[in-house]
Protein backbone atom coordinates (compact mmCIF):
# COMPACT_ATOMS: atom_id res chain seq x y z
CA UNK A 1 0.00 0.00 0.00
CA UNK A 2 3.11 2.30 1.02
CA UNK A 3 4.35 2.14 -2.36
CA UNK A 4 1.16 2.41 -4.43
CA UNK A 5 0.26 5.63 -2.83
CA UNK A 6 4.05 6.77 -3.78
CA UNK A 7 3.52 5.74 -7.09
CA UNK A 8 -0.06 7.68 -7.36
CA UNK A 9 0.36 10.24 -5.38
CA UNK A 10 0.07 13.64 -7.41
CA UNK A 11 -1.20 11.93 -10.37
CA UNK A 12 -5.00 12.18 -10.74
CA UNK A 13 -5.46 9.68 -13.43
CA UNK A 14 -4.25 6.86 -10.95
CA UNK A 15 -5.72 5.30 -8.42
CA UNK A 16 -5.57 2.31 -5.81
CA UNK A 17 -7.24 -0.98 -7.61
CA UNK A 18 -9.40 -1.36 -4.71
CA UNK A 19 -12.02 -4.49 -4.75
CA UNK A 20 -14.35 -2.58 -2.99
CA UNK A 21 -16.60 -5.55 -2.18
CA UNK A 22 -13.67 -7.47 -0.88
CA UNK A 23 -13.89 -4.55 1.85
CA UNK A 24 -16.60 -4.35 2.50
CA UNK A 25 -16.38 -7.83 3.44
CA UNK A 26 -13.80 -7.59 5.40
CA UNK A 27 -15.19 -4.70 7.24
CA UNK A 28 -18.67 -5.64 7.82
CA UNK A 29 -17.66 -7.46 11.43
CA UNK A 30 -16.41 -3.82 12.42
CA UNK A 31 -19.17 -1.76 11.11
CA UNK A 32 -21.91 -4.19 12.88
CA UNK A 33 -19.51 -3.26 16.07
CA UNK A 34 -19.22 0.03 15.71
CA UNK A 35 -23.30 0.70 15.21
CA UNK A 36 -23.88 -1.87 17.88
CA UNK A 37 -21.01 -0.11 20.49
CA UNK A 38 -23.79 2.06 22.49
CA UNK A 39 -25.74 -0.70 23.42
CA UNK A 40 -22.08 -2.46 24.27
CA UNK A 41 -21.07 0.70 26.02
CA UNK A 42 -24.71 0.63 28.44
CA UNK A 43 -24.14 -3.45 29.21
CA UNK A 44 -20.57 -3.61 29.37
CA UNK A 45 -18.99 -0.23 30.72
CA UNK A 46 -21.36 2.21 32.35
CA UNK A 47 -22.69 -1.06 34.53
CA UNK A 48 -21.23 -2.28 37.42
CA UNK A 49 -23.01 -5.55 36.88
CA UNK A 50 -19.86 -7.95 39.21
CA UNK A 51 -20.60 -10.79 37.07
CA UNK A 52 -19.70 -9.05 33.98
CA UNK A 53 -16.33 -10.20 33.18
CA UNK A 54 -14.99 -6.93 31.80
CA UNK A 55 -15.88 -5.22 35.23
CA UNK A 56 -13.83 -8.05 36.76
CA UNK A 57 -11.18 -7.39 34.47
CA UNK A 58 -11.14 -3.76 35.39
CA UNK A 59 -11.01 -4.26 39.22
CA UNK A 60 -7.58 -6.54 38.44
CA UNK A 61 -6.56 -4.04 37.04
CA UNK A 62 -7.54 -1.10 39.17
CA UNK A 63 -5.71 -3.14 42.00
CA UNK A 64 -2.44 -3.10 40.06
CA UNK A 65 -2.95 0.63 38.93
CA UNK A 66 -4.68 3.71 40.47
CA UNK A 67 -7.88 4.28 38.70
CA UNK A 68 -8.58 7.49 40.50
CA UNK A 69 -12.33 8.63 38.41
CA UNK A 70 -14.87 6.76 37.40
CA UNK A 71 -13.66 8.83 33.78
CA UNK A 72 -10.70 6.45 34.16
CA UNK A 73 -12.90 3.32 34.87
CA UNK A 74 -15.13 4.18 31.96
CA UNK A 75 -11.82 4.56 29.43
CA UNK A 76 -10.25 1.55 30.82
CA UNK A 77 -13.47 -0.76 30.56
CA UNK A 78 -13.84 0.51 27.07
CA UNK A 79 -10.36 -0.28 26.41
CA UNK A 80 -11.22 -3.83 27.66
CA UNK A 81 -14.13 -3.92 25.38
CA UNK A 82 -12.27 -2.97 22.07
CA UNK A 83 -9.04 -5.17 22.70
CA UNK A 84 -11.74 -7.98 23.28
CA UNK A 85 -13.03 -7.73 19.73
CA UNK A 86 -9.78 -6.41 17.98
CA UNK A 87 -7.30 -8.50 19.41
CA UNK A 88 -9.08 -11.68 21.05
CA UNK A 89 -11.54 -12.44 18.17
CA UNK A 90 -9.94 -10.89 15.56
CA UNK A 91 -12.55 -8.44 14.08
CA UNK A 92 -10.26 -6.69 11.71
CA UNK A 93 -9.09 -6.32 8.31
CA UNK A 94 -5.71 -8.19 7.96
CA UNK A 95 -5.66 -11.01 10.45
CA UNK A 96 -2.53 -12.67 10.27
CA UNK A 97 -0.74 -10.76 12.35
CA UNK A 98 -2.97 -11.17 15.40
CA UNK A 99 -2.80 -15.11 14.23
CA UNK A 100 0.80 -14.87 14.44
CA UNK A 101 0.76 -13.49 17.60
CA UNK A 102 -1.46 -15.72 19.75
CA UNK A 103 -1.15 -19.29 18.18
CA UNK A 104 2.49 -20.18 19.64
CA UNK A 105 0.94 -18.86 22.67
CA UNK A 106 -1.44 -22.41 22.28
CA UNK A 107 -4.13 -20.31 24.31
CA UNK A 108 -7.51 -21.63 21.98
CA UNK A 109 -8.11 -25.13 21.79
CA UNK A 110 -5.14 -27.87 21.41
CA UNK A 111 -7.93 -30.23 19.48
CA UNK A 112 -9.12 -27.04 17.09
CA UNK A 113 -6.75 -24.41 16.77
CA UNK A 114 -9.40 -22.50 15.12
CA UNK A 115 -11.47 -22.58 18.04
CA UNK A 116 -10.86 -19.41 20.03
CA UNK A 117 -11.25 -18.81 23.64
CA UNK A 118 -11.69 -14.94 23.11
CA UNK A 119 -12.03 -14.41 27.34
CA UNK A 120 -8.67 -16.63 28.38
CA UNK A 121 -7.14 -14.22 25.62
CA UNK A 122 -8.01 -11.08 27.49
CA UNK A 123 -7.23 -12.62 30.78
CA UNK A 124 -4.08 -13.40 29.14
CA UNK A 125 -3.34 -9.92 28.59
CA UNK A 126 -4.82 -8.42 31.78
CA UNK A 127 -1.93 -10.28 33.46
CA UNK A 128 0.91 -9.86 31.04
CA UNK A 129 0.54 -7.03 29.65
CA UNK A 130 -1.21 -4.38 31.59
CA UNK A 131 -0.27 -1.61 30.06
CA UNK A 132 -1.99 -1.93 26.77
CA UNK A 133 -4.53 -0.90 28.39
CA UNK A 134 -3.20 2.87 30.06
CA UNK A 135 -0.68 3.39 27.26
CA UNK A 136 -0.94 3.86 23.67
CA UNK A 137 -2.84 3.01 21.00
CA UNK A 138 -5.98 0.92 22.44
CA UNK A 139 -6.47 3.57 24.92
CA UNK A 140 -6.39 6.15 22.27
CA UNK A 141 -9.05 4.20 20.22
CA UNK A 142 -11.06 3.85 23.93
CA UNK A 143 -11.13 8.10 24.22
CA UNK A 144 -12.46 8.23 20.61
CA UNK A 145 -15.24 5.27 20.94
CA UNK A 146 -16.19 6.72 24.45
CA UNK A 147 -16.38 10.17 23.03
CA UNK A 148 -18.77 9.78 20.39
CA UNK A 149 -21.30 7.72 22.84
CA UNK A 150 -20.76 10.21 25.49
CA UNK A 151 -21.40 13.32 23.13
CA UNK A 152 -22.91 11.73 20.24
CA UNK A 153 -25.48 9.32 21.42
CA UNK A 154 -25.55 6.01 19.62
CA UNK A 155 -22.57 5.62 17.49
CA UNK A 156 -22.16 4.92 13.65
CA UNK A 157 -20.94 2.20 11.65
CA UNK A 158 -17.52 4.34 10.98
CA UNK A 159 -16.72 4.68 14.88
CA UNK A 160 -14.41 2.19 14.82
CA UNK A 161 -12.52 3.48 11.94
CA UNK A 162 -12.57 7.01 13.28
CA UNK A 163 -10.79 5.09 16.42
CA UNK A 164 -8.41 3.79 14.42
CA UNK A 165 -7.83 7.04 12.61
CA UNK A 166 -6.90 8.84 15.46
CA UNK A 167 -3.70 7.23 16.36
CA UNK A 168 -2.73 8.73 13.08
CA UNK A 169 -2.71 12.37 15.42
CA UNK A 170 0.67 11.07 16.82
CA UNK A 171 2.67 10.46 13.54
CA UNK A 172 1.40 13.41 11.71
CA UNK A 173 1.88 17.68 12.00
CA UNK A 174 -1.85 18.36 11.34
CA UNK A 175 -4.50 16.35 10.94
CA UNK A 176 -7.27 17.29 8.25
CA UNK A 177 -10.58 16.22 8.46
CA UNK A 178 -14.37 17.53 7.94
CA UNK A 179 -15.51 14.84 10.56
CA UNK A 180 -16.50 16.20 13.48
CA UNK A 181 -15.75 13.64 16.00
CA UNK A 182 -12.21 14.76 15.70
CA UNK A 183 -13.45 18.14 16.98
CA UNK A 184 -14.78 16.67 20.05
CA UNK A 185 -11.42 14.93 20.61
CA UNK A 186 -9.44 17.91 20.36
CA UNK A 187 -11.80 20.00 22.86
CA UNK A 188 -12.37 17.08 24.99
CA UNK A 189 -8.94 15.55 25.90
CA UNK A 190 -5.49 16.86 26.87
CA UNK A 191 -3.74 14.70 24.62
CA UNK A 192 -1.22 17.16 22.76
CA UNK A 193 -0.63 14.82 19.59
CA UNK A 194 -4.49 16.27 19.23
CA UNK A 195 -3.70 19.93 18.79
CA UNK A 196 -2.74 19.52 15.85
CA UNK A 197 -6.16 18.38 14.09
CA UNK A 198 -7.59 21.26 11.71
CA UNK A 199 -11.50 20.86 10.68
CA UNK A 200 -11.35 21.36 7.19
CA UNK A 201 -13.55 24.25 6.80
CA UNK A 202 -10.99 26.76 8.61
CA UNK A 203 -8.45 25.03 6.65
CA UNK A 204 -9.88 25.94 3.48
CA UNK A 205 -11.00 29.52 5.21
CA UNK A 206 -7.64 30.11 6.03
CA UNK A 207 -6.40 28.63 2.29
CA UNK A 208 -8.43 31.38 0.54
CA UNK A 209 -7.63 34.24 2.88
CA UNK A 210 -3.99 33.29 2.00
CA UNK A 211 -4.92 33.33 -1.85
CA UNK A 212 -6.27 36.32 -1.15
CA UNK A 213 -3.76 38.40 0.47
CA UNK A 214 -1.47 37.27 -2.22
CA UNK A 215 -3.48 37.98 -5.12
CA UNK A 216 -3.71 41.79 -3.26
CA UNK A 217 -0.09 42.35 -3.15
CA UNK A 218 0.83 40.50 -6.44
CA UNK A 219 -1.65 43.94 -7.77
CA UNK A 220 -0.23 46.55 -5.46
Amino acid sequence: MGTTWKNIHGCIDKTIPADLDLIKEHSKSARELSKQYARYMDDMVTGKNCDDPFHKMMLVLEDTYAISSKYEQRRIKTALVITFFLLCIGIELEKSHINKFWIPLGIDSVDNPSELRPFERLEYLVETLPLLFFRGPILEMSNMMALQREYGGKTNRGAMFDSMHAVYCYFSDNFITSDTHFTLLKEHTDTQSYNGIISAEDYVSVHKKTYDLIILNKHR
